[in-house]
């Protein structure tokens, strides 16, 4: 079982869903009193699940899924070359598609984090409130 959201429709409109397995969906087609309880404000809205079918199609047209491979691969071995210029990079993590996480340090051995330090790498930056890394956006 797998839920989704906004991505569906690249957050332009409020869309949901849940995907069932094949096994999980023949349990439900056996038993009629088999139910799952959901639903929210705009079940089944035909406007709401055009536009996630259209952003489907578009995915699958562009090859996004292809293109994400290729620039996480870009990404990634960039932020490699960059801790290796750069001791404020403590760690960093992913490869996976375009998710890439970069720990930013005052100290790369104790992986000790410096706030002053941090914030001032980025033109807007917020730590964390649990003080496990920041977030950094142009």
């Amino acid at each position: 079982m797998m839920a989704t959201a906004k991505a569906l429709t690249n957050g332009y409109v409020p869309f949901k869903s849940v995907m069932l397995g094949e096994r999980m969906i023949e349990v439900y087609e056996e038993d009629p009193s088999a139910k799952i309880g959901h639903g929210c404000t705009y079940s089944g809205h035909p406007v709401w699940a055009d536009a996630a079918l259209a952003c489907l199609a578009e995915t699958k047209r562009l090859n996004v899924v292809d293109n994400a491979a290729e620039c996480g691969t870009q990404l990634y071995e960039g932020c490699k070359t960059l801790m290796e210029k750069h001791d404020i990079i403590g760690d960093m993590r992913g490869g996976h598609g375009l998710m890439t996480a970069i720990d930013m340090v005052s100290d790369r051995a104790t992986k000790k984090t410096n706030p002053r330090r941090i914030s001032r790498h980025g033109p807007r930056s917020r730590l964390s409130k649990r003080g496990h890394g920041a977030r950094h956006w142009p």
